[in-house]
């Protein structure tokens, strides 16, 4: 097959793209896209109609540099170079009808042009939406029962169907890139606001004004996912299928062509099925990583506006600049007290309270802090008699503590063996030292002590999702209510 840029300058005349390459291009794609909806379906409309539509684009933008007609002022000589050079490049067509009837013929080189052109425009949140829609109308249609089967369909009907499959793909993937586009266009609006306000009302309130949604999401929610793994498989079987290759390969071939390039444009057109169909996936992830990357410069730059660029920056360059018109001209060595004083007052009233202004050989440098002397000998050392109260404190921490020897202490007293259990409605619980053995029971679930190391594992009545908590089974224990759990020895 030919390089596309032989097949694509073959079919277009000379000079196509060069109105889009002038300094005018806005003022020629808006005299095309005014020509082409005034057209409509026919294509032509009079030139008395194309000169008036040409003129009011034309006055919609200034006069550029090196513009056709940009020395002179007149609007209608302006607007007449423009469509000459229309004409010129093959956008339109002059087709006249008699002497006193003309017409403006659109090109059909340039509609494809114009749709190209309005889909790089595009800027809808909702193409997500419209996105999965596409995709299950695919779906639904591959899954219609021997849609791709050659032996229930002629040639012309296979090609119908890929025709219209790859028709539609194409149009579902051109609506997610439309979908990464929005959200560049939200990294670069982000990159350009000003304050700490600005960024979160963009993140928070524009960017979520619409259908806007993370692309797998919808997918999984359609169920869309499992759909196009069984759409794949049946676009496989066709591609294997040498039977299918040459019924699809029967509806392209053209009078005179060559069997053999039918049979390779029917493949092409299959595997582009498969790669359209595969291909989705990774481009919604695409728009998954864009939008994380857009929640990510949110973030960072909303810290960088209220930290690095918030009140105590501006509070700081507003305390130097007030430094530098006070004392212009003069040295921090300089400064007496009185000054320095007068100053300090002035920052703490327009700043901020807690100021301190160093001043004279003080601003050079701390002053040094000279450790004191310690002995080191203990020949002066005495012992204090013991504070009993303090002792006595220290007795009842120690006796009320939960810690994992206590419980290991219960756990050996009530489960003997590995593999024992107990719970709270069954367990005796008799003095305010087995309760705090329980407690610590419940609360750790394995200690190592002079006997080993002992484990356990507790089970709760009630688990994290379960019934209320008022509803929940409970036991006195000692003059106290508990939740029921069931203690089991592992070691």
């Amino acid at each position: 097959m030919p390089p596309l840029s032989h097949r694509l300058f073959s079919s277009l005349p000379d000079g196509f793209f060069r109105p889009l390459a002038r300094p005018s291009a806005r003022v020629y794609v808006d005299c095309a896209d005014g020509l082409g909806d005034a057209a409509g379906e026919s294509g032509r409309l009079p030139l008395q109609e194309a000169r008036m539509i040409v003129q009011a684009a034309v006055d919609r933008h200034p006069p550029a540099e090196d513009e056709a007609g940009a020395e002179t002022t007149d609007a209608r000589v302006r607007s007449g170079k423009f469509l000459n050079f229309l004409l010129e490049a093959g956008w339109i067509e002059d087709r006249p009808e008699s002497l006193h009837e003309r017409w403006i013929v659109i090109s059909p080189v340039l509609r494809p042009l114009l749709d190209m052109l309005r889909e790089l425009a595009a800027d809808h949140i909702r193409e997500l939406k419209s996105f999965a829609d596409t995709l299950d109308g695919v779906c639904r249609t591959l899954e219609t029962e021997g849609i791709l089967d050659p032996r229930r369909h002629t040639g012309a009907e296979l090609k119908s169907a890929v025709t219209d499959l790859n028709t539609r793909m194409s149009h579902a993937i051109t609506q997610l890139h439309s979908v990464e586009k929005v959200v560049h266009g939200y990294e670069q609006r982000q990159m350009q606001t000003r304050t700490g306000a600005e960024t979160l009302r963009l993140f928070y309130g524009d960017f979520y004004e619409g259908q806007h949604m993370v692309c797998h999401d919808v997918l999984h929610r359609r169920g869309l996912l499992s759909r196009l793994h069984r759409a794949r498989a049946i676009v496989r079987h066709a591609l294997e299928n040498p039977l299918a290759h040459e019924r699809l390969a029967e509806g392209l071939l053209e009078p005179g062509e060559d069997p053999a390039e039918a049979r390779l444009m029917a493949g092409e057109d299959l595997t582009r099925l498969l790669k359209g169909l595969s291909g989705i996936r990774q481009r919604a992830d695409a728009v998954d990583a864009r939008i994380a990357s857009f929640h990510q410069l949110s973030r960072q730059r909303f810290f960088y506006q209220s930290q690095m660029r918030g009140r105590r920056p501006e509070m700081a360059r507003q305390l130097c600049e007030t430094v530098n018109q006070a004392c212009a001209g003069m040295r921090f060595a300089d400064l007496d007290d009185g000054r320095a004083a007068e100053l300090t007052l002035t920052w703490r009233g327009l700043l901020t309270p807690d100021v301190e202004f160093f001043h004279g050989t003080a601003s050079l440098r701390m002053p040094r802090r000279t450790r004191q002397p310690v002995s080191l000998s203990l020949t002066d050392a005495r012992l204090e008699p013991p504070d009993e109260a303090e002792l006595a404190r220290m007795r009842e921490h120690l006796r009320v503590a939960v810690t994992p020897e206590r419980a290991a202490r219960l756990i050996r007293q009530k489960l003997t063996e590995p593999g024992a259990s107990a719970g709270t409605a069954d367990m005796e619980i008799v003095s305010e030292e087995m309760f705090l053995d329980l407690i610590a029971a419940a609360s750790f679930s394995n200690a190592l002590a002079a006997e080993g190391s002992t484990r356990w594992t507790i089970t709760p009545a009630r688990a994290a999702d379960d019934i209320a908590r008022e509803q929940t089974p409970r036991d006195p224990v000692t003059g106290w209510e508990v939740e029921r759990f069931t203690l089991t020895r592992t070691q």
